[in-house]
């Protein structure tokens, strides 16, 4: 039931964030379309007076129908991710509705030296740990001495895995097999001999490895993630303001009769498509987030047992 209930809210931010990137697109199409249609106006002046042929008119068109096209296709997905959402929420469809409005989302930072006892909250997690309790009342084990550290460190902003302790976390787990050497625990001293349902045990234990190791390995990927789309997002922004600055230069160049339309048309394009892609890539870091929350059991805020 949890897991039902935490995959239905990370899918219904996933698809609010998407809905909210497509308004933020289909604003910046609307704008640019306001360019266009204002370049279209002044090359046919120019086209009337002799300094410019029928082409440029033609491929200054040829734009705005692309510009337009593109904006009817953001719509069409928008409406597909509100359909999503009423359905996420238990609501027809054809009777919900949000208003279009264009949001300022930033990702969230990650806080640093992220306790491991996050993952325990994971649905998978505490389920394997409940049967492998129940397995053998017998295992008295602290619950975080199954968990590798689990510290997020910061870097001029990124976010990393401390894996020192990783091999001392194996070790402990690992060493159960259908031999059973039994696990070590706190101390260096072993706690208690399983003399029933060995087998089974021991399956139970290697389900509950596979858990743990499954909740690190996805929040390891989303973190991964993280990492590279902020520097994708830092290496866009830097694109547009070489496009905006070289798309100014040639305003004045082809005014001066020095750059050509089909220049102009392609500083044009270069900028809407960098302006696209910032979205996106704004969209993905924000999707990234929602599936590392999501990884670690529902959030970062550490629960309010946990130890420090």
């Amino acid at each position: 039931m949890e897991f039902v209930r935490q995959t239905t809210l990370a899918d219904l931010a996933q698809n609010y964030f998407t809905l909210r990137s497509y308004d933020a697109e289909a604003g910046i199409l609307e704008q640019t379309l306001d360019l266009f249609n204002q370049q279209l106006v002044l090359t046919q002046t120019r086209f009337t007076t002799g300094l410019s042929a029928k082409t440029d008119v033609l491929t200054v068109q040829n734009q705005i129908d692309s510009a337009r096209n593109q904006l009817m296709e953001v719509r069409r997905s928008r409406a597909r991710e509100e359909h999503a959402i009423a359905i996420l929420l238990g609501l027809p469809p054809a009777g919900f509705a949000l208003e279009p409005k264009t949001v300022a989302m930033a990702a969230p930072v990650v806080p640093p030296g992220l306790p491991p006892t996050l993952l325990s909250r994971r649905p998978d997690v505490a389920a394997a740990e409940h049967q492998l309790i129940a397995a053998n009342a017998l295992v008295g084990v602290a619950q975080a001495g199954f968990y590798p550290t689990l510290s997020l460190t910061g870097s001029a902003g990124l976010q990393s895995v401390n894996l020192n302790s990783l091999a001392n976390w194996q070790s402990r787990v690992w060493s159960l097999s259908p031999g059973l050497t039994l696990p070590i625990f706190a101390g260096g001293k072993i706690t208690a001999a399983v003399a029933q349902a060995r087998a089974n045990y021991a399956a139970l234990v290697a389900a509950y490895r596979t858990a743990v190791l499954g909740a690190y390995r996805d929040v390891e990927d989303e973190l991964s993630d993280l990492q590279y789309l902020k520097s994708e997002s830092e290496a866009l922004d830097q694109t547009l303001a070489n496009a905006k600055e070289n798309r100014a230069l040639l305003v004045v160049q082809y005014q001066q009769g020095i750059a050509s339309s089909l220049d102009l048309i392609t500083a044009d394009q270069t900028e809407l498509t960098t302006r696209l892609n910032i979205e996106n890539t704004r969209n993905q870091r924000l999707a990234a987030t929602v599936l590392l929350l999501k990884a670690l059991g529902g959030g970062w805020t550490p629960p309010p047992d946990s130890p420090p």
